[in-house]
């Protein structure tokens, strides 16, 4: 009878000891987590610190309609690239070629 009390008692301990291990490895691995989360932040503050002020919609230069028509679906090209040698359809001539865009020239 006190052999299997002693080997219950010696079970208790080891598993007592098994789960004081795993309570002790969470511990760190939280303490960790938490340290890396604080790091984050404070990088992030860094940044955002380094980010240029927005100008409030008050200092904005006020947009007037242009008196010039939208283009045509054929004047616009599709990818950011315009064709600098596609002649405008307000200046007539197949010989001329059509201003520089956004782009630049080729």
């Amino acid at each position: 009878m006190k052999k299997r009390k002693k080997a219950k008692n010696k079970l208790f301990l080891i598993v007592a000891i098994l789960f004081a291990l795993l309570f002790l490895f969470s511990g760190v691995m939280l303490v960790r987590e938490l340290r890396e989360t604080k790091q984050e932040a404070e990088t992030f503050a860094a940044l955002a610190a380094l980010r240029l002020p927005q100008p409030s919609s008050a200092s904005l230069p006020k947009v007037v309609p242009s008196s010039e028509p939208s283009p045509t679906p054929q004047q616009v090209m599709i990818g950011g690239s315009a064709a600098a040698d596609t002649p405008s359809p307000e200046k007539g001539s197949a010989g001329q070629q059509a201003a520089p865009t956004a782009a630049g020239p080729k």
